[in-house]
């Protein structure tokens, strides 16, 4: 549609005559006619929303042709070829496009692949891991050093099929850090979602040749250290779940069992359903024209996707809450890397890697479901190993009773009559099914509140318990930080420290308009709007919100985006509340208010329980 002589927003060099690639044109050429970020942000210029309409015109090209002949060759040149396959997205190698966009590998004709070189060093490292002497590894693979030598086995580029969608998988992808660290070791609250690609659930073809001096044994080892660490996963963030490859069924049931390749230790599997807003990857967007503006706007539109990466964020978050309330920051920012991984200061692997398998979305009926699957990393020593196994069983736990994940993490899940209608989402896992089987009596849910109080208190007493190993000191959790951060009306710290309190919550809601709204969610939103109208700050201290304002009474600041410091979480026998700064009005009063109200009530079923700060029981 065309309004006046405006067209919508173009990303492209020439916006009047724009290009029209022919289906088979790799995004290399696409990248040849796009536009720049301009310094003056006019509607010419190249932002994030006409990055990703650019990125959806992927969803029209046709690679078969080209990635079939590469294959071809593949198969024609080595000696033992074979097919992998990536469960979820794989990123391998690449470059830097405009804005900063990552990009995965792509070959001269544009196609997305993985290097020959990937290869060389993941079988390299495994078998440098297996103890094999260094003049065996220099003979087998080659160096540089002390002088030129080729090796006897050579890899070859890995091509992915073309697969249903005929791209070999390539997608756009996502990342968001939502937290970072500030120079003063100070956990910030600051999204920041970056457009890429990836490849999603792509079959690579691997080829191998012998060498002249090269025999079958020695390239059947030399496929047995490659197939070892694949499973393990290659290219970037790994421990989030991209990246792994394994054997198509085929060519595994082709091994014998004692040389099929195995996956590290699981330390813990748990089946869940996810209801509410869900968790996304990147956004479609279109394109409408604003009457009222009178511009274009971007409508972005999220793509459902159950992310590995995403569970993982959330036991960062947990884990940081945790422990900012009994440790000082750096030290917090230091075991956080060592456990999860990072890249500042330096890079490290992390402890632990994540998957999702057998995931499922339904978005038109607000669910997903998967089995979430945490498993030690190559990289941990033996003596963490039970600890780190304690420490994410007790985290995942909390996790999985603090809140949800994805968009709507913060609030229970509820249908209203506004838009959206369908808000907040619930995280459920599946006790019944949870590996190992010893576990599944502690995913149970106790019939009442002071009963979950007392597994709660048990959970974070075996959190803290494993924490303290890691530091080689016990962990005195009953007496919380009280210097991490002064909480005041406007600012507080999500640290599960002094100024934090937990609650368990059992009461019948009486508004029959809020029959699908836990009551802890009910009356947080009636004293929200209650504030909105005649002081959007503090109800902005109560909820969060996105509407930037600055503080002059007695708090000098400016905020922008505001992350809500109340989580509710419905269990559906009762609800969990987290409150940060819970100390000072308005979140106070919030709390009050619940306590009041069930203090008062004529009704046996309403009560609550004090899960944080711990009681002593001889008060």
């Amino acid at each position: 549609m065309v309004h006046g002589n405006n067209n919508p927003p173009s990303p492209w060099l020439d916006s009047i005559g724009e290009p029209n690639p022919s289906s088979d044109a790799s995004f290399i050429e696409y990248l040849r006619w796009m536009r720049l970020q301009s310094p003056n942000k006019s509607q010419n210029a190249l932002d994030s929303a006409k990055m990703l309409e650019l990125l959806q015109r992927i969803d029209k090209g046709d690679y078969s042709v080209n990635l079939e002949k590469l294959i071809a060759r593949t198969k024609k040149l080595a000696h033992d070829w074979f097919v992998v396959e990536c469960p979820w997205r794989i990123r391998v190698g690449g470059s830097t496009a405009p804005e900063s966009m990552l990009l995965p590998a792509f070959d001269s004709l544009g196609m997305p692949y993985i290097p020959s070189s990937t290869f060389k060093g993941v079988a390299r490292a495994v078998a440098k891991r297996e103890g094999i002497c260094a003049k065996e590894i220099r003979r087998i693979f080659g160096d540089i050093n002390p002088e030129t030598s080729m090796g006897i086995v050579t890899f070859l580029d890995a091509y992915p099929l073309p697969g249903e969608d005929n791209r070999g998988g390539l997608k756009p992808d996502m990342a968001n850090a939502i937290w970072t660290w500030d120079k003063n070791n100070q956990p910030q609250y600051k999204p920041n979602p970056n457009v890429f690609l990836s490849l999603l659930k792509p079959n690579f073809v691997i080829g191998l040749r012998k060498g002249v001096d090269c025999d079958d044994d020695t390239l059947q080892k030399v496929k047995q250290w490659l197939l070892k660490g694949l499973l393990q996963g290659i290219g970037s963030r790994i421990n989030s779940g991209y990246g792994e490859l394994k054997l198509g069924r085929k060519d595994l049931n082709s091994l014998p069992p004692e040389k099929r390749p195995k996956k590290s230790t699981i330390i813990l599997r748990v089946p869940f359903e996810l209801q509410g807003q869900l968790i996304h990857g990147y956004q479609r967007i279109n394109w409408n024209w604003n009457l009222k503006e009178n511009n274009w706007e971007a409508k972005p539109q999220a793509v459902a996707e159950v992310r590995p990466i995403a569970f993982r964020s959330m036991l960062r978050y947990w884990f940081r809450a945790f422990a900012l309330g009994v440790l000082p920051k750096k030290q917090v920012r230091e075991l956080e890397i060592l456990i999860f991984g990072g890249i500042e200061p330096k890079a490290k692997n992390g402890l632990f890697q994540i998957e999702v398998i057998n995931s499922n979305n339904y978005p038109k009926d607000h669910h997903q479901d998967g089995i979430l699957i945490l498993r030690q990393s190559l990289f941990i020593e033996d003596r963490l190993k039970s600890s780190l196994s304690k420490l994410l069983n007790s985290l995942t736990w909390i996790m999985f009773h603090l809140g949800g994940i994805g968009q709507g993490a913060r609030r229970p899940y509820y249908q209203r009559q506004g838009n959206p209608t369908h808000r907040g989402v619930d995280l459920i896992p599946k006790p019944q099914e949870i590996k190992p089987d010893i576990l599944q009596n502690n995913w149970k849910l106790p019939p009442t509140p002071k009963e979950f109080q007392v597994f709660f208190q048990q959970q974070l007493e075996k959190f803290y318990s494993a924490l303290g190993v890691f530091l080689q000191r016990r962990i005195d959790y009953r007496q919380p930080r009280q210097d991490v951060v002064e909480a005041t009306a406007h600012t507080w710290l999500e640290a599960v420290d002094i100024n934090c309190e937990i609650l368990v919550i059992r009461k019948a809601s009486r508004d029959i308009n809020s029959i699908n709204k836990p009551y802890p969610l009910e009356v947080l939103h009636k004293q929200f709007h209650n504030l909105e109208s005649n002081n959007y700050t503090t109800a902005k201290s109560l909820c969060g919100g996105i509407k930037k304002e600055s503080i002059r009474n007695g708090d000098d600041i400016d905020r922008d985006v505001i992350a809500s410091p109340i989580w509710i979480a419905n269990l559906q026998k009762y609800q969990v509340v987290t409150v940060f700064g819970a100390n000072q009005d308005p979140r106070k009063e919030y709390l009050n208010t619940i306590k009041r109200s069930i203090t008062n009530s004529q009704n046996n079923f309403d009560c609550y329980a004090q899960i944080f700060p711990i009681q002593d029981p001889k008060k």
